[in-house]
């Protein structure tokens, strides 16, 4: 079955020295926040290019540069797994960064300030939802 494929814009920003990355179009159905690394940044035309392909729902892609993975998006300190680097607990400036910072910011340049709480937001890094989710 042929999909009319979505168009979407990019726009990259910064909010407080920390470089974001948006595709999207203005009232989306779902706003996806993701944290990436600078190699993950530049993989994410694919991504948007799958994703478009792959459904029919309206989608803001956010995604902002963290730059210790391990540090950035740890809810607590543990020790290293499989490389020589701790993880440490910096999800919780992440977090207020994504709330006070990221949505604030994303509801001015979308449009989304009046319904921003109606739009279903998912932060796309299972270790951020745990420390948001316990």
């Amino acid at each position: 079955m042929y999909r009319e494929k979505m168009i979407m814009e990019k726009n990259i920003f910064e909010i407080n020295e920390i470089t974001c990355i948006a595709y999207g179009k203005k009232n989306p159905q779902y706003l996806l926040l993701q944290p990436v690394n600078e190699p993950h940044s530049q993989m994410l035309d694919q991504q948007i290019r799958f994703m478009t392909e792959h459904t029919e729902k309206s989608f803001l892609l956010v995604s902002f540069l963290v730059k210790d993975w391990n540090q950035d998006l740890s809810p607590w300190c543990a020790p290293a797994v499989f490389r020589k680097e701790d993880f440490g607990k910096g999800a919780g400036e992440t977090l207020a960064f994504i709330e006070k910072m990221l949505i604030p910011e994303i509801g001015r340049r979308y449009g989304l300030e009046e319904n921003i709480k109606d739009i279903k937001i998912v932060v796309v890094n299972i270790l951020l939802a745990l420390f948001n989710f316990p």
